[in-house]
C-alpha cells in the first residue's frame, strides 16, 4: 500500500513539472512566474520522496499542491 501511494504521489509531483513545461511552451521562457513556481514546487516534494524511500507519502497533499499551480498558471495563458 505505501509503494502505491508514493507512486501515486510521484506521478503527480511529475504533474506538476509538466505544468511548468505547458507555461514555459505557451510564454516562450521558463522566467514566467508561474514556470518557475511548480518548478519549485515539483522539486520540494520530489527530491524527498525518492531519497527517502521509507517516508510516508500522501498523494491527497500532493495533489492539493498540483491545483494550486494549475490556478497559479492559468493567467499564463492570457499572455504570449
Amino acid at each position: 500500500m505505501d509503494a502505491l501511494l508514493k507512486i501515486a504521489s510521484l506521478a503527480l509531483s511529475g504533474a506538476i513539472l509538466y505544468i511548468a513545461y505547458f507555461a514555459r511552451r505557451i510564454s516562450g521562457t521558463w522566467l514566467t512566474p508561474a514556470s518557475i513556481w511548480c518548478i519549485g514546487w515539483f522539486i520540494l516534494p520530489f527530491i524527498p520522496l525518492v531519497v527517502v524511500i521509507a517516508a510516508p507519502a500522501n498523494p491527497l497533499a500532493i495533489l492539493y499542491i498540483l491545483v494550486v499551480s494549475i490556478a497559479f498558471s492559468l493567467p499564463v495563458l492570457g499572455v504570449r
